[in-house]
């Protein structure tokens, strides 16, 4: 597959499907501020919260059979129902809509890659289905990995970034990746220093 991310913001996306698979895609895609429409006559108790909180959410409290898709951006197939899982594809693949289906990666348009989000960057990786213990296992390294990379430390970079285009600190900061062995107090100092130049 090809990496891709998508800004989903107001777009109308589907889901079929209410159990625990789709609850985690569901928080992302909301937090992402796509218009959801769920069918399913049963959801978790995190859906429910959800609707309670005031979520961007439809909720269709019953199985699907046959409804038109066609107004939807994106379908996330998450029922451990293989007929429909495959109706449901079918239909949307004949009207170019594109298709996440959990049950099988391989019938997917597009896949939804493991997230370690440290404030400041977005690391995103994908075992495409086939092991997703080894997935939890690189997510786990990367979050010790690079838990210093929080948001106030990816500002500061990107600061001192600005400043370094400016002719006299350009001179200053001649190499940008050195930076990333420094600490946040560190860039700080460094900061102060560029912006007396």
């Amino acid at each position: 597959m090809y990496p891709l991310l998508l800004n989903i913001r107001n777009k109308k996306i589907l889901f079929i499907g209410g159990g625990a698979v789709a609850e985690r895609r569901l928080a992302r895609v909301l937090a992402e501020g796509g218009i959801v429409t769920l069918i399913s006559p049963q959801i978790t108790p995190g859906i429910q919260d959800f609707i309670e909180e005031g979520a961007d959410l439809d909720w269709v409290p019953e199985p699907y059979s046959n409804q038109e898709i066609d107004v939807y951006n994106l379908v996330f197939i998450c029922t451990d129902d293989p007929n429909i899982n495959e109706a449901v594809s079918q239909r949307a693949n004949q009207l170019g809509i594109w298709v996440n289906r959990a049950d099988d990666q391989a019938a997917s348009d597009f896949s939804v890659p493991a997230e370690i989000s440290l404030g400041g960057i977005h690391l995103y990786h994908s075992t495409d289905g086939l092991a997703p213990f080894l997935s939890s296992y690189i997510r786990r390294d990367l979050e010790s990995r690079y838990q210093r990379f929080d948001r106030e430390y990816v500002q500061l970079l990107h600061e001192i970034r600005i400043l370094q285009r400016e002719s006299a600190a350009s001179e200053a900061v001649e190499d940008l990746y050195a930076l990333i062995e420094l600490t946040k107090e560190d860039l700080r100092d460094l900061l102060r220093e560029l912006s007396e130049l």
